[in-house]
């Protein structure tokens, strides 16, 4: 999808939607670049936005990240606005892999606490009666 300056590439991975930004997301083009974003962030799969190729991320942008539930792969343009914005509550990795690690690892836990705590099997004998 081409968004003013800046494309946004959707991959379907077997564990969540990656999109894959490029280019600049400023005040320009932060509204569409959010639109291609949330219509993504809707289905019910967990969703990755890789960062890593962005040329120039402006606050606009970075606000577009905030509220969304979702894994950001860092690069150069998100990494300038995270040293000043300590406090912004993205989960963010340094790689598509990484990410998709984070994703099984959520996933599994979630079965896990959805199946309920671990019970160890009891083997459970009779007793011949005399």
């Amino acid at each position: 999808m081409d968004c003013a300056g800046a494309r946004v590439r959707v991959h379907a991975r077997s564990l969540a939607t990656l999109l894959r930004i490029t280019g600049e997301v400023d005040a320009s083009n932060a509204g569409q670049v959010s639109q291609a974003i949330r219509r993504f962030s809707q289905l019910d799969t967990p969703l990755i936005v890789d960062l890593s190729c962005v040329d120039f991320l402006g606050i606009a942008g970075f606000r577009v990240l905030s509220g969304l539930n979702c894994v950001v792969v860092d690069g150069p343009a998100l990494s300038r606005l995270t040293r000043v914005i300590t406090d912004h509550g993205l989960a963010i990795v340094n790689s598509v892999p990484e990410a998709l690690q984070l994703v099984d690892q959520d996933i599994r836990t979630r079965r896990q606490m959805l199946s309920g705590p671990d019970r160890p099997h009891v083997a459970r004998h009779r007793t011949r009666s005399a």
